[in-house]
């Protein structure tokens, strides 16, 4: 099976910028809820939303 991980610098990076300026409340649910999306989609049972996830990833630069 193909590694589906960004490199850690480059997933460090992108949560940085995305959490930046959220307030610490808003910033916990949304940090878990993409660990949550980001696991599943490593062990690959998020096929349904592959496309999602690339496209979110790829529209933070």
């Amino acid at each position: 099976m193909a590694n589906n991980r960004l490199p850690a610098y480059l997933e460090e990076k992108i949560k940085r910028k995305k959490y930046f300026n959220m307030p610490p409340k808003e910033k916990a649910k949304r940090l878990k809820e993409d660990l949550y999306r980001l696991s599943a989609y490593r062990i690959g049972n998020y096929k349904a939303g592959e496309g999602e996830l690339l496209q979110r990833r790829g529209s933070m630069y």
